[in-house]
């Protein structure tokens, strides 16, 4: 997930992906491992595949068709020859993307859902006091 309000446009997210998956054109754009992808669903040799939160190519099936870039609400896969995609760098033991961000624009979906849950918290422990 990409907070476009810290991105500073500088591009090292860009440069640093090991798989040359996050493509710059305003704003960095990289694959969201939507919940239910429709890239999965359009492809027609089964390709692309779910695993826990991470939406995969298999690039040794993958037959450059483009069904799964053209299904792809935000951009993100690009076709040379095979479907190329965002891998959360999976065989990594961390995203390189978020790790080398300088803003912490680039952030997983956990971490947002934590921030918005403290300062839910903080929003209830306000109004508990206001009420007493």
């Amino acid at each position: 997930m990409i907070d476009y309000s810290r991105c500073v446009r500088c591009r090292v997210c860009e440069q640093s992906c090991p798989k040359n998956a996050i493509y710059f054109y305003s704003y960095p754009i990289k694959c969201f491992h939507c919940k239910n992808p429709p890239c999965l669903k359009a492809c027609p040799i089964n390709a692309i595949v779910k695993k826990d939160e991470t939406v995969l190519i298999l690039e040794d099936r993958c037959i450059g068709c483009g069904l799964c870039a053209f299904a792809c609400p935000f951009g993100a896969i690009r076709i040379e020859k095979v479907a190329i995609k965002c891998d959360n760098c999976i065989s990594l033991d961390k995203k390189v993307c978020e790790d080398v961000c300088p803003t912490n624009a680039i952030v997983s979906l956990n971490n947002i859902y934590k921030e918005k849950e403290k300062n839910i918290n903080k929003i209830i422990k306000n109004i508990k006091k206001w009420n007493r």
